[in-house]
């Protein structure tokens, strides 16, 4: 299983405060029971791992879950896990990120950049996430990072970091990389970005009426 790719994050519960993955024990292991069984109805491959997401404004709440990644990380693939995802769990997940290698019909999205990091650190243990995490929480509270996300999973190597720049029109996925990339490696971490492709209601939405426009004016 290719980790390196962007993953779905599927949050089983969201609360404040300081972060603690304990929070989640037993939302975690019976969503991965349900999502299991959707998938493979679905027949959809996959694996995930307890993760985290982490947005940069203090006001919102830290969310648990897990994140998944797919065993054939294709477009269609993507769309049809969020599918699934939605109906098992009742969400409304929207934000979707694929590979930009494996986007055959770009259709309403815009391109985005995705960032990859790996940490070495051995087995994952509680107390080495809530750390790591906690870590994350006070890089992304620098004001260039405004809007901006990471998700921190555990590995059996230890932990793996993936983001994706906003997801909204006139975001600009370079400088986010490069504010990003900067204040990852300041921190210790060694960052791998790579060119995605993003789509989320809004951006549909916004790029269908120009569209319509267009056809309107030709």
């Amino acid at each position: 299983m290719n980790t390196t790719y962007p993953g779905i994050f599927i949050p089983f519960m969201a609360c404040k405060g300081s972060v603690g993955i304990l929070r989640a024990e037993e939302k975690i292991p019976q969503g991965c029971t349900k999502l299991f069984h959707a998938l493979a109805k679905a027949a959809i491959q996959g694996s995930y791992n307890t993760a985290v997401r982490i947005h940069e404004q203090d006001s919102r709440p830290i969310e648990y879950g897990v994140i998944l990644y797919l065993e054939h990380p294709h477009q269609m693939e993507y769309q049809t896990a969020l599918q699934v995802i939605n109906q098992t769990f009742g969400l409304q997940i929207d934000e979707l990120t694929v590979p930009i290698n494996n986007v055959p019909a770009p259709g309403f999205g815009i391109i985005t950049k995705s960032v990859y990091v790996k940490i070495a650190s051995g087995p994952c243990t509680t107390r080495q996430f809530n750390k790591q995490t906690f870590k994350l929480c006070s890089l992304l509270r620098q004001p260039f990072l405004c809007g901006s996300q990471l998700i921190l999973s555990c590995i059996p190597e230890g932990f793996e970091i993936h983001g994706t720049s906003p997801i909204a029109a006139g975001s600009n996925p370079d400088a986010w990389q490069q504010y990003l990339g900067q204040a990852l490696r300041k921190a210790g971490y060694s960052p791998a970005f790579s060119q995605t492709w993003s789509t989320n209601a809004d951006i549909t939405a916004r790029l269908k009426a120009q569209n319509i426009e267009r056809k309107n004016n030709s």
